[in-house]
């Protein structure tokens, strides 16, 4: 008893104790931090913290890290030590008879107590003068201040949520999961604990509109589908929410799952939503579906993302982890997502993609697409090791940004990553853009929008591209903007490892002779309409583009044999107009062949430089510095122009080179159009900042040599085009004041040739000269058929001027393109002048046609000259344009010739119209045989040849005259000679015409009747076997086709005539014209036994008499007898027919029928009772 009492207090007082230990976790907690605060009241509304809101982050300290010393200690000497007996003479050794006052009098003379450490009288103690320094590490902490920031939309929702209770369910299993969410009602807020190893979804949950739902997991639990083709798990409507995770800490997270074998798959995606969607926990898309694992669609979803992770490089990959579309919203803060089939987040229809951290990586095809009209900003995080295995022509492994949509990066790296480009891609594909409009004369409204990358930090690098840029392609509609970052470390197979930048109106090399480029290689409209909506633009305000590679070997991702390719352009490569490098360094990049820091690809592309330094580069052939290749072009000016100096090259031209130009095959290049290619436009011997620069010349086989390579006077060499090479000397002074004015470095590049830029285009370098305008003017004289030049009235005439310079030819405008002619009555009223205004801004050669536009005035035969005008533009010592030109006329007729001529004059002669008049005469005597048609033809001739489209038609009833009217009098320069003549049948009518076309032609018929005759057929048959009652056939056909009619017994139709006869019968035709021809067939003739003989089966028609003819049908020989007409019959069927049917023994198939059917259910109570064990 009295134990089973203490047993009773015993656990009354751990009761007790247990309550107050629950009751201290009730009492207010002091906190001691280790670092300030951080504040950061930041929302899905409020991502970032701004200068408003008024945050500031705290600076957590850090420890000093001075170890004391021993001047850092004292020492401090308290004795300890009592005296005793040992310390005091033998004398005075106490007894019991001694007094305290004696033994006080006493001294301990023999004490040998030492103060020291060892006694413990004496201590150190720390007098440490240390103040602390950058040396010793230490930081004192810092509070921050909070956000002040007051989010309305999360207000509101705090609202609800002190409105409404919040509830905790636990579910474990899917129909009370579904049951407990689509039975909320709307402003509900419902956390649901899910405290199962599997939940097994039977359909789509669907989260009621305006209810807000958190998943919590008491275990490890996986989320998957139970029916085949299911939607998706769960679908998020507007205004409903839901929380995947409490924390991104939680202990249980949850796996989803878009297959689960053949009970049940995906088709759409695993979450859908049109609401708000948190993930803070757990895996999302372990086995996915086939398109999206997250799809979010409308501007009221929003998905932000602060932990778990998308995707699984594990097993199946969706097309997409998460697809955003018409608007959606995506804040990306932490987590991973992982394993895209093709994408991994894909921004589409006006979307929003914004990243402050986390992970996107692993996707086969792209990282991030950016389309139609979408924006990515990227802040933080990492885009990593996309497009594993699939190798798209210039699709990025990294980030994607087509048409219309935007691109700007604050931070974070992108890097790994590979494919047909290796980091981004901005703009549509280029050869896409050129075939679809390249035929066009005009572009459509409807052309993609122009896409845009603004770059402001952040890295992109190591990335590797197999058919375009290494680390970022501007493509076609693009627009870039680089304020800074890091471009670096990125390789391409083929040309431009940092960045390449094509407009997409020329995709060739203009310069290769075995394949020029034709009309069919670039598009039909100008080349400045294309860069309106294609401009491949590329600006570069800061920034480094550094250690990038173009490898010149293309292996299409190491899946096809290594081919040598153009390896051109290790920092950039440049196929636009549209490229501005102002600002930032291009340094350390390594090019195959050209252009080891930049590279201009083909004319007619043309890039200005100012305020660039080109030093320390290297060239394992031609051009450290500066190298041009045949069709390349170079204009290079003092007035912010460059510092060119300390660049090598192993064979020639350390500083500068140009290859000898190649004028025919410029030509030749583009469609044959004769242009003067030039080499050196100019070249000034000042760097900038108005320094001397000494240039020497350095050559193949005469390299540069101090002190005894005499200086080059460089402004001679304008328009230079055989191969020079230069190297440059400057004294300190000038180049520590160029270096002050620099803007754009290059430096430490290298390639074969052209270490630190090349062009196979043009380059100018530094402010050139100012434009200037150039009129083109031509005279209109009127002539008369004479020679004799008249005045002008009010005629109107029009010119037009041709360009016919390259397509893309830089360095001149035109203001017009055609020009109508104006009387000077005052002084010239016989000339018309007209003109054009040409302005030319750079030196160079300029070819024009210049053509009269034919009018309609009909009296006037225009003039078809073509004169050709080449202008030559130079540049004189004074910096200053100056033009010359020469004028060609290139006449049709009489015959082509070519004439250099003093100016243009274009001469048309007034050529009246004229008319013809027709009469017809009768001569039949008023038609008495009846053979006059109703109505004739008549045609007209000019020069002898057959007008076409004109005839008259001459009747009764227009009174036989007709006249051809509005006719050109004369031709080339002669009076055109027309005449008639009658399109009719002879039908005895003989036709004369006489007159002239002045005074009108007649036309008379003469009517001579015919002479008749005739014709007789007849038929005979001969032999034993003749048979005389058998009727034979007969076609009988005349030469004149025009007979048809009644003739005797014959009816004619055409000519032709079919009769039949017997033996002894005869067919007269009678009134048949004389003289026509004839042939009778017989269509039995030589068939059936008979032996067919004729008398006269062809002839003419006699006159007043009739042709004989005979056809005699002779037969002798036995009758073959007929066949018998009953038929025999048919025997019976044979014995070896094969038979049809199957006879076998059955028995066997049924048996192993029923044993198929016992197994099936055998198997199937096996898989029931297992399933009975698990539940």
């Amino acid at each position: 008893m009295k134990i089973k009492k203490l047993k009773s207090m015993k656990k009354r007082f751990l009761s007790l104790l247990l309550c107050a230990v629950m009751l201290c976790g009730f009492v207010p907690q002091g906190t001691m931090a280790a670092s300030a605060s951080t504040g950061g009241d930041v929302c899905a509304h409020h991502v970032e913290h701004t200068e408003d809101c008024g945050y500031s982050k705290g600076v957590e300290g850090s420890l000093c890290t001075h170890e004391h010393a021993e001047d850092c200690t004292i020492f401090e000497t308290n004795c300890v030590h009592s005296h005793d007996e040992s310390c005091y003479p033998n004398e005075t050794v106490l007894d019991d008879s001694t007094t305290p006052s004696k033994a006080g009098e006493a001294s301990p003379t023999e004490c040998t107590h030492v103060c020291g450490e060892e006694s413990a009288c004496t201590t150190k103690k720390l007098n440490c003068t240390h103040s602390h320094d950058e040396n010793c590490g230490y930081v004192e902490a810092v509070e921050g201040t909070p956000c002040n920031y007051d989010c309305p939309l999360c207000s509101e929702l705090d609202n609800e949520i002190e409105e409404f209770s919040l509830r905790s369910e636990e579910v474990t299993d899917f129909a009370t999961l579904k049951e407990t969410i689509e039975e909320l009602t709307s402003g509900s807020t419902e956390t649901i604990s899910v405290n199962a190893e599997k939940i097994a979804f039977d359909s789509t949950i669907t989260v009621p509109a305006g209810v807000e739902v958190t998943l919590s997991f008491s275990q490890v639990t996986i989320f998957e589908p139970n029916q085949k083709d299911l939607s998706s798990l769960f679908f998020i409507p507007e205004e409903a929410g839901l929380t995947i995770g409490e924390t991104t800490t939680d202990a249980y997270r949850s796996t989803w799952r878009g297959y689960s074998g053949n009970a049940g798959y995906m088709q759409e995606a695993l979450i859908e939503s049109k609401g708000d969607l948190i993930l803070n926990s757990g895996i999302i898309g372990d086995w996915a579906s086939s398109k999206a694992v997250i799809a979010l669609d409308g501007d009221k979803s929003l998905f932000v993302m602060n932990g778990g992770q998308i995707g699984s490089s594990d097993y199946y990959w969706p097309d997409c982890a998460v697809k955003l579309d018409n608007g959606a919203n995506l804040n990306l803060n932490d987590g991973v997502i992982t394993g895209s089939a093709k994408i991994g987040v894909h921004a589409d229809h006006q979307s929003m993609f914004t990243m402050e951290g986390g992970l996107i990586e692993k996707a086969k095809d792209k990282g991030v697409l950016v389309d139609h009209g979408s924006a990515f900003t990227m802040n933080d995080g990492e885009i990593s090791e996309n497009g594993l295995s699939e190798i798209w022509w210039m699709d990025a492994g990294g980030v994607n940004v087509f048409d219309g949509s935007s691109f700007t990066m604050n931070g974070g790296e992108i890097s790994y990553n590979k494919g047909g480009t290796g980091g981004v891609c901005i703009g549509n594909n280029v050869d896409t853009m050129q075939n679809a409009y390249k035929d066009l004369d005009v572009l459509p409204s409807n052309t993609p929008a122009i896409a845009t990358f603004i770059f402001n930090d952040g890295y992109i690098g190591s990335n590797t591209g197999y058919d375009k840029g290494g680390g970022l392609f501007v493509s076609a509609n693009a627009d870039v903007t680089m304020n800074g970052g890091s471009l670096s470390e990125n390789t391409t197979e083929v040309g431009g490892g940092g960045v390449l930048i094509q407009d997409g109106y020329l995709l060739k090399y203009a310069g290769n002779e075995k394949k020029p480029v034709t009309a069919d290689d670039y598009p039909k409209v100008s080349m400045s309409e294309w860069q309106t909506r294609f401009p491949g633009r590329f600006t570069m305000n800061g920034g480094s583009i550094s250690r990038n590679e173009a490898l010149g070997k293309y292996t299409q991702g190491g899946s096809a044999a290594p081919m040598d390719v153009d390896g051109d352009g290790g920092g950039i490569l440049i196929w636009s107009n549209e490229v501005y490098l102002k600002a930032g360094e291009i340094a350390h990049n390594t090019a195959k062949n050209h252009g080891g820091g930049v590279h201009v690809k083909t004319v007619p592309y043309h890039l200005s430089l100012s305020r660039v330094e080109i030093r320390t580069n290297k060239a394992s052939n031609e051009g450290g510095g500066l190298w041009f290749c045949p069709i390349g072009i170079s204009d290079i000016y003092f007035e912010e122009g460059a510092l060119v100096t300390g660049n090598t090259a192993v064979n020639a031209g350390d500083d500068f080179y140009t290859v000898e130009k190649r004028k025919d095959t410029f030509t030749t290049s583009l469609g044959g159009q004769q242009s003067q290619v030039n080499g050196i436009l100019y070249m000034s011997d000042k760097t900038l900042g108005g320094g001397k620069v000494h240039w020497y010349a350095d050559n193949h086989g005469d390299r540069y040599i101090a002190g005894t390579t005499p200086e080059e006077d460089v402004t001679s060499i304008y328009n230079r085009t055989n191969a020079y090479g230069l190297k440059s000397q400057l004294e300190q002074k000038d180049i520590d004041t160029a270096e002050q004015l620099v803007s754009l470095i290059v430096v430490d590049n290298q390639a074969e040739s052209g270490g630190g830029i090349s062009a196979n285009g043009w380059i100018t370098i530094g402010k050139g000269p100012q434009p200037i305008q150039v009129t083109l003017s031509g005279e209109k004289h009127l002539l008369d058929f004479e020679g004799t030049q008249f005045n002008f009235s009010d005629e109107v005439f029009r010119f037009k001027l041709t360009d016919t310079n390259l397509p893309g030819t830089l360095g001149y405008s035109l203001s017009k393109t055609t020009s109508s002619s104006e009387v000077i009555p005052s002084s010239e009223p016989k000339i018309g002048a007209f003109s054009f205004d040409i302005n030319f801004s750079l030196p160079g050669t300029y070819t024009f046609d210049v053509t009269e536009i034919k009018g309609d005035d009909e009296a006037y035969q225009y003039d078809n000259a073509k004169y050709h005008i080449e202008y030559k533009i130079t540049l004189n010592a004074d910096n200053v344009l100056q033009e010359s030109h020469t004028i060609k006329k290139e006449t049709l007729q009489p015959t082509q010739s070519t004439t250099e001529v003093d100016k243009i004059v274009f001469e048309n002669v007034h050529a009246p119209k004229t008319s013809v008049q027709v009469t017809k005469v009768w001569n039949d005597n008023n038609n008495q045989d009846g053979k006059r048609p109703e109505s004739v033809t008549i045609k007209l001739l000019a020069d002898g040849k057959v007008v076409e489209g004109k005839t008259l038609t001459l009747t009764a009833a227009n009174n036989w005259t007709g006249t051809f009217s509005d006719l050109d009098g004369y031709k080339a320069g002669k009076k055109i000679a027309y005449t008639v003549e009658e399109i009719t049948i002879s039908n005895g009518y003989e036709v004369s015409v006489t007159g002239t076309a002045a005074d009108g032609y007649t036309v008379t018929n003469t009517y001579h009747a015919p002479k008749m005759g005739g014709i007789t057929i007849e038929k005979e048959v001969t032999g034993t076997q003749g048979d005389k009652d058998k009727k034979f056939h007969f076609t009988v056909t005349l030469d004149d086709k025009t007979i048809s009619g009644t003739y005797g017994d014959m009816e004619f139709t055409n000519g032709v005539a079919e009769i039949i006869l017997k033996h002894g019968e005869k067919a007269n035709a009678t009134g048949l014209p004389a003289g026509t021809g004839y042939t009778v067939v017989e269509k039995e003739a030589n068939s059936n036994g008979y032996t067919t003989s004729s008398i006269a089966d062809k002839g003419t028609i006699p006159e007043n008499s009739s042709a004989e003819v005979k056809f005699t049908n002779h037969k002798d020989g036995v009758e073959t007898p007929k066949p018998d007409p009953t038929p025999k019959p048919t025997p019976d069927t044979p014995d070896d027919v094969p038979q049809t049917g199957d006879t076998s023994n059955i028995s066997l198939w049924i048996a192993l029928a029923c044993f198929s059917v016992f197994g099936i259910a055998v198997i199937l109570f096996g898989r029931k009772q297992r399933h009975k064990r698990h539940k």
